[in-house]
């Protein structure tokens, strides 16, 4: 009888690398488990901070700057179970004072790598070593099940054997503007090199226009970041839909209430099948949550509480069906566009002080050109000194041009049909997918709503399956 069960995490990230904490901690809280070995498979050497997690820059304060956009108490790694695990980490005589504090995703990286390190050391230094957490340097390219076992291909050509295979991709690049990701052109993606940045504008001067791409996270990090670094000149946001970000109150979201039952009143079925334009479906939404306040219920959990099928299926007449449909998209953007309370502010001192703009208008490699010094954006007067990228990652898991999945290794499992996808197959489905032993954990690309779950509820129940799985496997093997 084989004793020893592995799993393998492709992808070692903030939420692979929680996930692979959380697991470790369930089955070691069992008795008579398998010797479990679990792999971690990532293109750093050692795993625990995903790219979102670590901006670049020799000055230690200009990390600090790029915040979470959810409090302490909902970024632990297990923020069901253990919600004041990163409070803890943070301030361990006070933990109940940061709660509701936003850290900067580099410090939030730095914790969530150093209990994974922790985790890693404690099950060595164990009496019977019985799970093990390891890390293997590479990219994941290939899963592919054979004889009842996952072989697991990464980009150096190493192969990897597990019984159970759990797929922590995360963003996913959308591969748009890339012509401009050269060397010398002053094209910003997240993950910034933040001294790079700040040589270009004390360059070319504090005064001069930028532009940004996107008014959602990257957008929020742009302006904090020029704020940090003295920008003064104008600045135009470009954005197709004009969605702005959103002010992530921590005192009208109480974790607790997370799982409060609520009744919708204003934002129902029957209310819904009179609306006819976007902006109706806005007013219900806005009184809705009026309503919802009063009673601890905030933004962000009546917007994941939010039935869109339904009211969708509510809607009879063709405008109020388009409306419904124009509702559903705005939502699946407008949902993970949280921000803290001071950069919800920040944005909004800066459209009043006229230096920020805000362009409806969807940009596209033809529309925006470099010549050596500038950027020039078709429609615009404007020459921009520099420009930031926030439609470098994409929310979803498959490209609607290509119906293709943007990740390599998403491609193939997808090609093999071992990927669960939506209704409208226009994103994966989180949890265990077709192939027995395979998951996919939630994320920005996997699911089309996603925001405050991100570490809050949907990683929990993927955990508890992989550990049925693995007393599953143990159960299931021949005497």
């Amino acid at each position: 009888m084989s004793t020893q069960k592995t799993i393998t995490i492709n992808g070692g990230g903030a939420l692979g690398s929680s996930l692979a904490i959380t697991i470790a901690e369930k089955l070691e809280a069992l008795e008579n488990t398998p010797q479990i070995s679990i792999q971690i498979i990532d293109p750093a050497g050692t795993p625990g901070v995903g790219d979102p997690y670590k901006p670049a820059s020799s000055d230690p304060t200009l990390t600090e700057i790029l915040w979470n956009n959810q409090p302490n108490n909902r970024m632990s790694y297990n923020a069901v179970e253990a919600p004041d695990d990163l409070c803890k980490h943070i301030a361990p005589d006070a933990p109940d004072s940061v709660k509701n504090k936003f850290s900067s995703r580099a410090a939030t990286g730095r914790y969530v790598q150093d209990k994974l390190l922790t985790t890693q050391e404690r099950l060595e230094q164990s009496p019977d070593r019985r799970i093990r957490i390891d890390f293997v340097q590479g990219k994941t390219v290939a899963i592919e099940k054979q004889e009842g076992k996952f072989i697991t291909t990464t980009d150096n050509g190493e192969r990897l054997t597990s019984d159970i295979s759990l797929v922590t991709t995360g963003h996913q690049k959308s591969n748009l503007f890339t012509q401009f990701n050269q060397p010398g052109i002053p094209f910003y993606e997240p993950n910034f090199d933040l001294d790079e940045i700040k040589t270009r504008l004390e360059t070319t001067g504090l005064d001069q226009p930028v532009a940004i791409i996107g008014t959602s996270q990257t957008f929020v990090d742009s302006l904090a970041m020029l704020e940090a670094l003295g920008h003064k000149g104008k600045i135009h946001a470009f954005s197709g839909r004009g969605i702005m970000p959103w002010a992530f109150r921590p005192e009208e979201h109480p974790i607790e209430n997370d799982s409060k039952p609520y009744q919708f009143s204003v934002l129902t079925p029957s209310n819904a099948q009179h609306a006819t334009s976007l902006d109706d479906y806005l007013n219900l939404f806005e009184q809705e949550v009026d309503n919802a306040r009063p009673q601890g219920i905030g933004r962000g959990i009546i917007l994941g509480r939010l039935d869109l099928n339904q009211l969708i299926d509510a809607a009879k007449t063709a405008d109020a069906q388009q409306a419904a449909h124009d509702f559903r998209n705005f939502i699946s953007a407008y949902y993970g566009n949280m921000t803290p309370p001071e950069r919800f502010e920040m944005i909004q001192n800066l459209r009043e002080s006229g230096r920020l703009q805000i362009i409806k208008s969807r940009l596209s490699a033809d529309t925006l050109s470099w010549d050596e010094n500038h950027f020039t954006i078709q429609g615009q007067d404007e020459q921009y000194v520099a420009c930031f990228n926030g439609a470098a990652y994409t929310r979803t898991g498959i490209n609607p041009q290509t119906n293709q999945a943007y990740c390599l290794v998403l491609q193939n499992l997808d090609e093999q049909g071992a990927l669960t996808k939506s209704d409208d197959g226009k994103f994966f489905v989180a949890g265990e997918q077709q192939l027995s032993g395979l998951f996919l954990a939630a994320g920005p690309s996997t699911e089309p709503k996603w925001g405050m779950e991100s570490f809050c509820g949907k990683n929990i129940p993927i955990a508890d399956a992989i550990v049925n799985e693995v007393l599953e496997c143990q159960h299931n093997e021949p005497n």
